[in-house]
């Protein structure tokens, strides 16, 4: 949701829109219904200070701190997927592997306790994990903030193969019988 007064913001960011808005509505469609809660969440202005995650966290995190286990973030298009780059600690790096294990033709995934994502990068440094999805966007940077992002860039198999990743990923980990692991969470706010 951070088109540019140029292009429509195709790869930047309404791919990434897309497949979280269409992994809750498939696994809502197949009746699929996890132990944990998926929220989609749409923020804005992510290239002008990060201000709508920044609010989102403002206005959410004191009461619903408990209830978020894992935070996902696509900011980087949606091309054809390869894997996932996963965020956390070494124990939340061990389940992410096994996860990865489940995710047969897709086969690069990396595990950092850095950050894997702008927006969510906030969550990961109070201790949160996160997931970004990895794919074939080498000529990313041609289109990025141009008049060439338009939905022509989109190709409908990789949105496809993108959404399925994502929604199997999203269930496996909100179904996951235990919580991944978190660093001490930073619960101050303020």
């Amino acid at each position: 949701m951070d088109s540019w007064d140029v292009g429509t913001g195709a790869s930047d960011d309404a791919g990434g829109v897309f497949i979280s808005w269409k992994a809750v509505t498939f696994l809502k469609a197949m009746g699929l219904r996890p132990r944990r809660t998926i929220r989609a969440i749409y923020w804005t202005a992510e290239e002008v200070g990060v201000e709508g995650a920044g609010a989102y966290e403002r206005q959410h995190a004191k009461n619903e701190k408990q209830e978020f286990n894992v935070f996902f973030e696509s900011d980087s298009g949606t091309f054809e997927p390869t894997g996932l780059d996963f965020s956390g600690n070494p124990a939340a790096q061990c389940i992410f592997a096994e996860v990865a294990k489940l995710m047969p033709g897709f086969d690069e995934f990396t595990f950092t306790e850095g950050s894997v994502g702008s927006d969510i990068g906030n969550w990961e440094r109070r201790g949160f994990p996160g997931v970004s999805l990895r794919n074939k966007n080498e000529n990313y940077f041609w289109y990025h903030h141009s008049e060439g992002d338009t939905m022509e860039l989109e190709d409908p198999v990789a949105l496809d193969r993108s959404t399925a990743l994502w929604a199997a990923t999203a269930y496996v980990i909100a179904d996951l019988s235990i919580d991944i692991p978190k660093e001490p969470i930073n619960y101050n706010y303020d």
